[in-house]
């Protein structure tokens, strides 16, 4: 059988094996290389080009800072959460103290940050400082950190003013409590 290529002014071909193996003749390799875009089109499949690595790059840093950002402010609102629930508890119990001691108190008597209630056992005081709610019973000294608190005797009760306040992450939390509280005897 003649191959096309011994045929006078015909391009040399080759057959697939010749061209499988890499054993294709000078004019048919640039024939084919010419076919698929040239030297350019043949290195742009190699791999990514500078253009679209610097757009990949910034998509994922775009994805990374919004990820960042819902994490931090999911975090942030977590701690502040956290924070007002022990406030909460805090205020509550000193509120709950107070009351349980003016309910079985003889005697009450109130100033604007003192408190001293007159029990069986002995006077309570209460008192409000920069450190928070002080309970002096005896000599025994409780202490309610992060929270103040007011007094006001009206007639035969006690009007109490519990407040707890902190900062976190540049938010002021507050938590306020009020009772009037008589004792029972």
């Amino acid at each position: 059988m003649r191959r096309r290529s011994d045929i006078a002014g015909a391009p040399p071909q080759a057959d697939h094996g010749d061209l499988l193996l890499g054993r294709a003749s000078k004019p048919i390799q640039r024939a084919l290389f010419d076919a698929s875009g040239g030297r350019y089109a043949a290195m742009r499949r190699k791999g990514f080009t500078l253009l679209e690595a610097t757009c990949a790059m910034g998509l994922g840093l775009i994805v990374l800072a919004v990820g960042y950002s819902a994490y931090f402010s999911i975090t942030r609102a977590d701690d502040v959460e956290s924070r007002r629930e022990m406030l909460t508890i805090r205020a509550h119990n000193a509120m709950e103290h107070i009351k349980r001691d003016v309910r079985s108190a003889t005697g009450v008597s109130a100033s604007h940050t003192i408190l001293t209630v007159a029990t069986v056992d002995g006077p309570v005081v209460y008192r409000s400082s920069v450190r928070g709610v002080e309970r002096i019973a005896g000599r025994r000294l409780s202490r309610f950190p992060d929270t103040s608190a007011s007094f006001a005797q009206d007639g035969a009760g006690v009007e109490v003013s519990v407040n707890a306040r902190a900062n976190v992450h540049r938010r002021v939390i507050r938590v306020d409590l009020d009772c009037f509280v008589t004792p029972r005897n």
